[in-house]
């Protein structure tokens, strides 16, 4: 079983299956991914370098390290990209910090297919390990501060991610006010359309269905 998060390119989950994966998707935090009781982080090189500059890689990688036994981080895209980057020794040194000082593994891997492949053959690897198909989940979460929360929850709306629910909370200060805005008054993030702003009403605004049946 491969428990994709819910933020993560939908086509990574779509080519897991189709290679044959058992996936699941669900909200993780942190971490995007998670094969048994190993925790995965997967950046762009684009994604890792903006996370250096705003200095939450590390303290995102902490995390990853306290919630699992195991972790890696997943490097994603042409290497050829990071000699474009405005400093590619920032860039470098905190993979030597990342490997040699927290000892967590680095992956490069080239696209998103390529993430596919090494999440189908890690997931294969740690199966036969355990001598089954799926490995028991030992998953320990971190009490999360205030404003991880409140990013937490937001990133749970409808084609919100977490780029976008740090833009929303920063327009609207609150939760509350986020949940209580109209679409209009949504669609003055950038990233949110007409249409993703009224299907993100909808669904607050819907009245929940139980599917439970009492008898």
């Amino acid at each position: 079983m491969i428990i994709v998060d819910v933020h993560e390119p939908r086509v990574i989950a779509e080519l897991l299956k189709e290679k044959g994966a058992k996936v699941e998707i669900k909200p993780l935090t942190p971490g995007d991914y998670i094969i048994g009781d190993l925790g995965i982080e997967r950046k762009s090189i684009g994604d890792f370098y903006r996370s250096i500059i705003r200095k939450r890689l590390f303290e995102q990688l902490s995390r990853l390290k306290e919630a699992y036994n195991r972790y890696i981080l997943i490097v994603e895209g042409d290497l050829s990209e990071i000699s474009l980057l405005e400093n590619p020794k920032v860039f470098w040194g905190a993979l030597i910090a990342i490997s040699l000082e927290m000892g967590i593994p680095v992956i490069f891997t080239p696209d998103l297919e390529g993430t596919a492949d090494f999440l189908i053959t890690l997931d294969k690897r740690l199966s036969e390990e355990r001598g089954q198909k799926a490995a028991l989940i030992r998953y320990k979460p971190k009490m999360l501060t205030e404003d991880e929360w409140k990013l937490f929850i937001v990133e749970s709306l409808p084609y919100v991610g977490p780029k976008t629910a740090e833009r929303l909370l920063e327009r609207f200060g609150t939760v509350r006010r986020i949940f209580n805005a109209s679409a209009v008054e949504l669609m003055s993030i950038p990233e949110i359309g007409e249409k993703k702003a009224r299907r993100i009403v909808e669904i607050l605004n819907s009245r929940f269905k139980s599917q439970r049946k009492l008898i």
